[in-house]
């Protein structure tokens, strides 16, 4: 723990998910606090979670990202001592994209910031000791994971019932080149089986992303 950086420093295992208070670090409470919630500790400032990651030959040329469910407040991902990533939200999950990591051993640094980093003053209820305490640590689910270098990001579908067509917006995370043909399949949900399938050439407009594609829909509704 690093309380302003400098003048307070202390050491120790922490188990993941979890925050300093449920671990037994911080300022110990003495009594109570009137009309809000009194954690055992209190820690109001920076802390490093470090610990040493793998990276297996099997994610070479993968995008790496770190998935943290709920952090309070600013996360930061130091691999090696190099800061790659940033994220500073409250309500979300805070997603870091580190890019490709070379296989083998790396030192892994998570450092949590749970001061008021944006003044939203005292009646915020994702940050008031009034809800939930201003606690440091990560909690809920904690992942990394390897992705394609070239990936879908996101699949929306809108029905159209009345002219019997679907049309599909797709997010990439790189803009398609003008040669990329993108192929699909349609399965019933009742048998599991391919009913339509077919290939489009993606490119929509100057931007290129999402780009938007229409099938059509041939079926009837079954009780």
């Amino acid at each position: 723990m690093d309380k302003a950086d400098k003048a307070f420093k202390l050491e120790g295992t922490i188990v993941l998910p979890g925050s300093l208070a449920e671990n037994g670090y911080g300022i110990r409470t003495i009594g109570s606090d009137f009309g809000i919630l009194t954690p055992e500790y209190k820690y109001i400032g920076k802390a490093r979670y470090m610990r040493e990651i793998y990276i297996p030959p099997s994610w070479r040329n993968k995008e790496i990202e770190i998935f943290l469910e709920r952090v309070l407040w600013e996360s930061r991902i130091f691999i090696d001592g190099k800061e790659l990533s940033r994220q500073d939200a409250l309500g979300t999950p805070h997603v870091h994209r580190l890019g490709k990591l070379s296989s083998g051993t790396h030192e892994l640094a998570v450092l949590v910031d749970n001061e008021m980093i944006h003044n939203i003053g005292d009646k915020g209820h994702a940050y008031s000791d009034y809800t939930q305490s201003i606690w440091n640590g990560i909690v809920g689910r904690m992942e990394m994971r390897a992705l394609d270098a070239a990936r879908i990001e996101s699949v929306r579908a809108f029905p159209d019932i009345e002219n019997d067509h679907l049309k599909v917006e797709v997010n990439t995370n790189i803009l398609l080149g003008s040669n990329t043909t993108l192929g699909y399949l349609v399965k019933s949900v009742k048998t599991g089986k391919m009913v339509m399938d077919g290939k489009i050439n993606p490119v929509n407009g100057k931007d290129n992303n999402p780009f938007v594609f229409t099938i059509p829909v041939n079926g009837r509704l079954e009780k």
